[in-house]
Parts: structure tokens; C-alpha cells; sequence
């Protein structure tokens, strides 16, 4: 295949899970989608079209989509026909079940069954680690807890002005003198009270980590940081543990549409702010953001059904 380019293109470009800088870009020598999204180091015109091809693009900081077309030639960035692309902020090491990545820690409590990862994971200011666990072939979400404090605390009325456990989580030691400074901690055990915020808390037989798919990510990064303007977005259905599916807003930003998206975000399904000319068409988000809290309350993640606060 040759690919031509021009002041305006009408360039067909091809990016895959295993494409790199180094390529041209074609369908059979495609490019990273990091690199594309960056507009291919110039060579992605106004008027130009990018296939993204099936498979999972993993990364625990998300992508950045920075070039532009113009109001009369959109940049697109499109789903390859049949195939499914999955964006994925997950940390790698906690998604297979009998992993190796959590031990034991009674240290923290003798009376909850609480768990310490391996490793440590970066300290980044007012970030919170949470995501998702699967349960009979259903998503539930994995509460963030502010500190250990609230992930051993045996108060759990969710409007408690105490440290209260929220139900299934996570927290992580930010004290930068503690020898668990670093470390995240899960908590698997039920809550007794059995809704949050009007929703049924699902109960869990087995509070080992080690024994389930759990997709822990933080609440810093974003699926598509877009930040480009004139694009058209498509068929990204299924942007999964991050923050955030997208994230916009940028000073000047016009003109960006995202049609047939979604996923499965931490909090956000859409962080809009100031965009002149955003249209979302047909996405769908299934997150659990309690509108008068910032937390997600340990509630049902199912395909086709939004909660109803959503």
C-alpha cells in the first residue's frame, strides 16, 4: 500500500497494539496509537482517517490525542471494521486469579482480612487506587478509601464524619516515614451495611485478592486525554479502568465529536469542561459517581444499565 500526503489529506492510517513509531503507518506496517495520536510526528493531515485495530492498548497513564484537523477537513479516529479495541489502565499483575502481587497483613488489622501489595506503586498527591472486581461473570466496582484508616475501620454508615469502610476497597500508606509507605491494601470483606447510596452491596465468599480478576487502577489518568480540535472519535466502546474515559477541556478547544464510545471508568464517564462544539452521540458509561460525594460506593457494574444517580 503507498500512502500519499498532502496540505489537506485524505490519508487512510493504521495503528495496532504491536505498532511503533518506526513504521509507516500502513496497514500492514502500522503505527503505535500513542504515535498517532500525536499526529504521527506531522505526517496525520486535516482530512485524514486513522484505523485503530482490535486488541488491548495497555497503559496505566492513558493516551493523548494532540493533533487537529479544521472545521471542513476532521481528523478521525476510528474502531477498524469487526475488530474491538480496548483501552486499558489496569494494573497488569492483580487481573489473573492465583497471582502472586498481594500477602497477608495482619499487621495492619488481626480482625479484618486485609491484604498488602508486594510492591509499591507511586504516591501522587489527592490520587486514590480503586477499580473492579468480577463475580459470576458480572463487574462490581472496588471502593477507594481515603487512608488505612477507613480500610480497617469497623464503622460503615456512609455518612459517617469517622473513617468508615465503604464496602470492598482499597487505600494506599502515604505516610512518607511508614515502612508500608507506598503500598496499596485491600480489603475484601462484606460491609454490613448492605446498600450504599440506595444500591445493593453485592457480598463476597472469598476476601483473598489473590483468588479473583480485580483491575485496580488510580484516579489520575484519563482513557483519551484529547486536547486536539475538529476530530471525530468513534467505536472506542470499551475504555476500561481509568479515572476516566475521556478528559477535555483545554483553552480554545472546538469542535470534537465522540460518537459510540464508552466503557468502564473509575468516576468519570465524560470530563467535558469548556469545549465550543462537543457532541457525545450514542456512549455509554457504566460508572457509579455519587453526585454529592466524590467516591464510588460499592455498586453493580453491568452492561446496558446506568444507575440511576449516573
Amino acid at each position: 500500500m503507498t500512502t500519499t500526503t498532502s496540505a489537506v489529506g485524505s490519508n487512510q492510517w493504521y495503528v495496532s497494539p504491536t505498532g511503533s513509531s518506526t513504521n509507516a503507518g500502513t496497514l500492514g506496517s502500522p503505527w503505535s496509537l500513542s504515535y498517532a495520536a500525536s499526529g504521527a510526528g506531522g505526517r496525520i493531515l486535516p482530512g485524514d482517517r486513522v484505523w485503530v485495530r482490535g486488541g488491548t492498548y495497555s497503559s496505566q497513564t492513558g493516551f493523548n490525542i494532540t493533533v487537529s484537523g479544521t472545521a471542513t477537513n476532521k481528523v478521525t479516529f476510528k474502531q477498524y471494521t469487526g475488530e474491538t479495541v480496548i483501552l486499558d489502565g489496569s494494573i497488569a499483575e492483580f487481573t489473573s486469579i492465583g497471582n502472586t502481587a498481594w500477602e497477608p497483613y495482619g499487621t495492619l488489622s488481626s480482625s479484618h482480612n486485609v491484604y498488602r501489595s508486594v510492591k509499591t506503586f507511586p504516591v501522587i498527591g489527592f490520587t486514590f487506587y480503586g477499580g473492579f472486581i468480577q463475580i459470576g461473570g458480572e463487574w462490581y466496582s472496588l471502593a477507594p478509601h481515603t487512608s488505612d484508616a477507613y480500610i480497617v475501620s469497623d464503622t460503615h454508615v456512609w455518612d459517617s464524619p469517622h473513617p468508615r469502610y465503604l464496602g470492598p476497597g482499597l487505600s494506599q500508606n502515604k505516610t512518607v516515614s511508614s515502612p508500608d509507605y507506598g503500598h496499596l491494601f485491600m480489603r475484601l470483606d462484606n460491609s454490613t451495611t448492605q446498600a450504599q447510596l440506595g444500591r445493593s452491596v453485592t457480598q463476597i465468599s472469598d476476601p483473598d485478592p489473590r483468588n479473583h480478576e480485580l483491575f485496580v487502577c488510580n484516579s489520575s489518568y484519563f482513557g483519551l486525554t484529547v486536547t486536539g480540535s475538529h476530530l471525530v472519535i468513534e467505536d472506542f466502546a470499551q475504555i476500561n479502568h481509568f479515572s476516566g474515559c475521556f478528559s477535555m477541556g483545554t483553552a480554545g478547544q472546538t469542535d470534537v465529536t465522540i460518537r459510540d464510545c464508552g466503557g468502564r471508568p473509575m468516576f468519570f464517564g465524560a470530563r467535558c469542561g469548556s469545549v465550543d462544539g462537543l457532541t457525545l452521540d450514542s456512549c455509554n458509561f457504566y460508572a457509579h459517581m455519587p453526585s454529592h460525594k466524590w467516591w464510588v460506593a460499592y455498586a453493580d457494574i453491568k452492561g446496558g444499565e446506568l444507575p440511576a444517580d449516573h
